[in-house]
């Protein structure tokens, strides 16, 4: 066999391969998503306390009581878009949100869950809007979108999912009308295989010193779902991608750096409230190593335009 040949057919089953791979990450993601451990975790996410939701809209929209989504519809869509597409959707929540607030006439959503696509159907007919909202299930890394055909797609909380980050944001570029919008609001810190002591340093440090009546572990743990391998497959590669492949017009950075890591390690019920002060003094570092460039924000939200 000649070695032209031989890198062929290397080349060929390197690419069998990783597909192989691909669809069985793809099936194991679509397990966790439909399991109660996904429900769960979505439960103790830490942008959910009211405390810790107005720090991150104030960051990301100046105000702690004005959310990204109406930052977005003031800023950007003082017309509404014709036709959106929201991928990665889940239950449908963003784009019922989009349609109420008139940033589109109308959207799409897409998502590799059968059990997401159901539920985000039945809200949709549920809120009288079935007929400007369209689902489908489809595998996001193998994404084949009509080409000029959206005003604008979002990623939220989905795009740290895929691993063919590149070739997903290159398909969104075509199927967008020109000057069309990219809206992503995600986790774009390390991927699940890059984390170093160095990364979570701050946050081991802040959490070692609170007293142990609140934690609900002796020890941080990185709040990864292990049990989704999908989880932060490539999340570090999203904004070299986004800015290479559009015009970044807005960037937020809104942190994550220390109540991502420590918010699920403490007692939930006893900071409900922030009885203690304790939330209150963990925003305040986290805003303290941000503002002076000690971290890089592991959270942020981007809107970018076709060149």
């Amino acid at each position: 066999m000649s070695s032209a040949l031989r890198a062929s057919f290397s080349s060929l089953v390197r690419r069998w391969t990783s597909l192989r791979e691909e669809r069985a990450e793809t099936a194991a993601a679509r397990r966790f998503w439909s399991s109660e451990t996904a429900r769960d975790t979505e439960d103790h996410y830490w942008g959910a306390q009211p405390l810790v939701r107005r720090a991150i809209n104030r960051r990301v929209t100046g105000d702690p009581n004005r959310w990204p989504m109406e930052w977005f519809a003031e800023a950007f869509a003082q017309r509404p878009f014709s036709r959106g597409l929201s991928i990665g959707c889940g239950s449908g929540l963003l784009e019922r949100d989009v349609l109420a607030k008139g940033i589109c006439e109308a959207m799409e959503g897409i998502d590799f869950s059968e059990d997401s696509i159901e539920e985000a159907r039945f809200a949709a007919e549920e809120a009288h809007l079935s007929d400007r909202l369209d689902y489908r299930v489809h595998d996001i890394n193998a994404l084949d979108l009509p080409r000029a055909f959206y005003d604008i797609v979002f990623f939220h909380g989905s795009l740290h999912h895929v691993r063919q980050i590149e070739r997903v944001l290159s398909e969104v570029r075509q199927s967008l009308r020109p000057g069309g919008l990219v809206y992503i609001d995600e986790y774009m810190g390390p991927s699940r295989a890059e984390w170093t002591d160095d990364h979570w340093g701050f946050a081991r440090s802040a959490f070692d010193a609170l007293p142990s009546d609140l934690k609900n572990r002796p020890r941080l743990a990185i709040p990864l779902p292990l049990d989704d391998p999908s989880e932060s497959i490539r999340s570090s590669a999203i904004r070299p991608a986004a800015a290479r492949l559009f015009e970044i017009v807005e960037e937020r950075p809104y942190g994550g750096n220390i109540l991502w890591f420590v918010f699920p390690c403490l007692d939930m019920e006893r900071l409900r409230q922030d009885s203690t002060g304790v939330l209150s003094r963990l925003i305040a570092f986290e805003e303290h190593l941000l503002e002076r460039g000690w971290v890089d924000s592991y959270f942020r939200v981007i809107v970018a335009k076709k060149r």
